[in-house]
């Protein structure tokens, strides 16, 4: 924990060197985009241990990642660029959770088309939201709002 030199309406002003937690993130100085995202990761694999109980189908699961597991990704992801090594785990442990009713973010391979996972309900796929499309839709959505305000 970060020693505080003083408070800002009840924020901590920390040292140039330290860090403290805010919103549930580490905040300060530094390259910290990393410890952020591995937090956020371990708290999805957390989350999806319960889920596994009540998740008896691929619908389901589909279900869990669009309305539980994305929005994290999404509050996450306004503070914190999304790096690669976070989106190659994110995008195995989507597959365990999916494929193999396992949290872990070993890589898998599946034989089903991945194309088919993220293709809409309507159209005859899954309807699996991709991590990506959604950060940079919704990256694009603050900046529409921003600059239109």
């Amino acid at each position: 924990m970060a020693v505080s030199l003083a408070t800002w309406h009840e924020i901590d002003i920390v040292s140039p060197a330290d860090t403290t937690k805010y919103l549930g993130y580490k905040v300060g100085t530094g390259e910290l985009t990393n410890k952020n995202w591995a937090q956020r990761i371990r708290k999805i694999q957390r989350r999806l241990l319960t889920a596994i109980k009540v998740a008896t189908s691929v619908k389901n699961r589909v279900l869990i990642l669009n309305s539980i597991v994305l929005p994290s990704l999404l509050f996450t992801a306004i503070a914190f660029d999304l790096p690669r090594w976070a989106e190659v785990e994110l995008s195995n442990l989507y597959k365990q959770f999916l494929w193999a009713h396992a949290t872990s973010n070993e890589r898998c391979r599946h034989k089903v088309n991945p194309g088919i996972l993220v293709t809409p309900k309507k159209a005859g796929g899954v309807g699996l939201v991709p991590i990506t499309v959604a950060i940079k839709t919704q990256r694009l959505k603050h900046a529409v709002v921003w600059l239109t305000q």
